[in-house]
Formats: structure tokens, sequence, C-alpha cells
């Protein structure tokens, strides 16, 4: 796979040891994803100048209706609200090309969701609910749409595998739009169409009809609409019934070449895989072996089989 994605991950996982306890977070996916991605990455609270170790930062309000947030360091009662935004809306507005964000769980800079924030009041800070970090929660701002998550949300194995999928669909659409030629758009569609059926048939069409008008309109203008149709398709992981409803589309090419005992025998273990009992890897494994079998071309191009690189090994 010749597609690389541009992937932002938060400095203190895996390439720095900038916590504020001056330790790195060990995460053997993004160790495995570094190896298949440009990687973009930064440390916000040493970014704004905090020194390695440093006292923890919280996000606290003093309003009742907890809209006035601050990011404070109670050990110093040092207020760095002022500072964190503006550095994180320049940085943002400057960052360019990002196919998906891998940010720091819980941190009060860098967290996308899950980051205690607390009441300040007469009788000291209180747990109260749990929100965005301050640059976390830009992210979707100045990102719409790009695939974010954190490293401990990607230990699910149906939320990693989304997100692979999200970030090389996303990659591999960028290295089609700036080939300016309608013929890789459509390559691009033509390979990708299964595994846009996993997602959703409506939308999968809609960007089939762009496609299909690749050659007769403004082609940037085009690309435009489809990236939003795309980033519309990746906004959730796919449903297991559609992608049984994929996978039968896929049987249909061998319906006329497997005997009926074998018909049967793939239709039980899709019928296991739709009620969890074995893994979507065994059906999707059989549906290729078919192909490979009966040289169906078409299939065996299909990224549905191959979204990403196995080495990374998205699902469970």
């Amino acid at each position: 796979m010749n597609i690389k994605p541009v992937v932002y991950v938060s400095k203190c996982i895996e390439t720095c040891a900038c916590r504020y306890d001056g330790q790195r977070v060990n995460s053997l996916f993004v160790e495995k994803l570094m190896k298949y991605v440009d990687l973009k990455t930064e440390c916000p609270e040493t970014a704004i100048g905090l020194p390695v170790p440093r006292k923890t930062l919280r996000i606290v309000s003093d309003d009742s209706k907890m809209k006035n947030l601050r990011l404070f360091q109670p050990d110093t009662k040092l207020d760095f609200t002022q500072k964190m935004n503006t550095w994180a809306e320049n940085y943002l507005e400057n960052l360019g090309r990002v196919d998906g964000f891998v940010l720091k769980s819980k941190s009060p800079s860098s967290g996308l969701k899950d980051v205690k924030i607390y009441a300040s009041g007469e009788h000291g800070m209180m747990l109260t609910k749990r929100g965005a970090g301050f640059f976390g929660g830009k992210v979707p701002v100045y990102y719409p749409g790009i695939p974010a998550e954190d490293e401990a949300r990607l230990l699910n194995g149906a939320i990693r595998d989304h997100f692979l999928k999200s970030i090389f669909l996303i990659a591999g659409f960028r290295k089609a739009a700036d080939s300016g030629r309608a013929a890789q758009l459509v390559k691009y569609h033509s390979e990708n169409k299964l595994l846009f059926m996993s997602y959703n048939q409506n939308i999968m069409r809609k960007m089939g009809k762009l496609v299909s008008e690749s050659g007769r309109k403004d082609f940037k203008a085009l690309c435009e609409k489809y990236f939003a149709e795309l980033l519309l398709l990746t906004a959730s992981q796919p449903k297991i019934s559609n992608i049984v409803n994929t996978m039968m589309h896929a049987f249909g090419y061998f319906k006329q070449g497997l005997s009926a005992a074998e018909k049967t025998f793939f239709l039980e273990i899709l019928e296991k895989y739709q009620k969890g009992k074995i893994i979507q890897a065994v059906p999707l494994n059989l549906l290729k072996l078919f192909a490979v079998r009966f040289n169906e071309e078409y299939l065996l191009n299909q990224t549905f089989f191959e979204p990403y690189p196995e080495e990374l090994g998205g699902g469970d």
C-alpha cells in the first residue's frame, strides 16, 4: 500500500517524555502506526513554555453554570488560559493537511473528551463534569469531520479499525484529487466501492454520481463536494448489518461457481459473524479465497479486503 496518511499524534505518546510527570506514554498501536504515516507532533503544554516535569494543570470554572473555563495550575495559582488559547488557535490555523489525530486521553490540554472539569469555590475544587481539553476541543472546530481519537479509545478494536479505514480513505482521496485527473478519482471510487458500501449505500451512490460527472465539471469544485460526502460517510462506524450486506453482494459474484455445500458453509460462517461469534476476518478471507479461485479481478482490487496495512491489525 503506497498511501501515507498525515497524522498528528500528541508528542507524549511514544515520541517524547514530556508529560507533566516527565514520562512518555506507551502505545503499541501508535508505535506501529508511525511506520505507515507522515507524522506531525507537538506538546501544547511545553509549546507554551511549561517545563518537564511540571505541576498539574486543571480545567476549572468559578462560574456556577460552568461556562467560563480556565486552564489553571493549582500549586502555583497561575492561569494559562489565554496563553493556551492563543497558541492552540495559531497552531491549528497553520498546521496544514492532517488526515487524522491521535490525542492524549484525559489531558487538560489535548484531551478530546472525558477530561475532568472542576468547580472552584470556597470549599476548594470539586469535580463536576467532563469535557474536552483546551487544544483537543479546538481540533474538531478547525478540522471538522477529520478522524480524531485518543490513545485509550484506540485500544478498542472496532474504534481502531474505523479510525484506520477513515484515515487511509481520506489519504487515498487526497492523492487522487491532487493528481488533478478525473481518471484517478474514478479509479479511487471504483477500488473503494465495497468499502463505501459497507458504511452507507446511499452516500456511496451520491459519491458515484459525482464521479460520473468528473470529466464534465470543474474538477476542484467536484472534489470538494466528493470530499464532503466522504467525511459524512466515515463520520460513524459501519454497522454490522451493512458489512454483512456488502459481503453478500460480493458473494453474489460466485453463486454460479460454488457448490451447494460451499454456499451453505459460507452462509453459516456469515451468520456466526453477524451474531458476534467469530471475527470479521473469517468470512472476509473466505470471500477473498473465492475471488482468487475464480480470478475475480474487480473484487481482488477492492480495499474492502485490505483497507490499510495488515500489520496495523485494526480490528479484534
